[in-house]
């Protein structure tokens, strides 16, 4: 009867063993696999870094591209500025110097021609009664 309960004791004790064992072996078998997505999860942080890096080098370089587009534009916007008035200034000069033009045109007549001289008698409009007479002569022979 001892030997019997002995070994009935035994026998559960492996029994014990042997369902220890296999859930020592599940046990393991799921520290593997956390350890393995983990492992996954890590690569997948490490790409991910890697793409948010690229993506903030990007940005920055397109803030500086930015950045210098606008400084060129105020620069070429400061320089169409001058240009523009510059323009002005010249078309004003040209339309008073048209304008002096045709005054100077409409003020003379032809006197007398000869193939040596061309008299001119120009008439002042400021001071309408003022003419004045002038020579133009190939030859020195006033």
């Amino acid at each position: 009867m001892r030997l019997s309960l002995a070994l009935s004791n035994i026998f559960r004790t492996f029994i014990a063993l042997y369902s220890l064992v296999a859930l020592k072996v599940q046990l393991n078998n799921h520290f593997l696999q956390a350890q393995s997505l983990s492992s996954q999860a890590e690569k997948r942080g490490r790409a991910f870094d890697k793409t948010i890096d690229e993506w903030k080098r990007r940005v920055a370089d397109l803030q500086a591209e930015v950045e210098n587009s606008q400084r060129e534009s105020r620069s070429n916007a400061a320089e169409v500025y001058k240009l523009r008035t510059q323009m002005e200034e010249q078309n004003d000069a040209m339309e008073g110097i048209r304008r002096e033009n045709k005054n100077l045109s409409g003020n003379g007549r032809v006197i007398s021609t000869s193939p040596v001289c061309l008299s001119v008698e120009r008439v002042s409009y400021s001071n309408f009664y003022t003419t004045k007479q002038t020579r133009f002569c190939l030859f020195n022979n006033s």
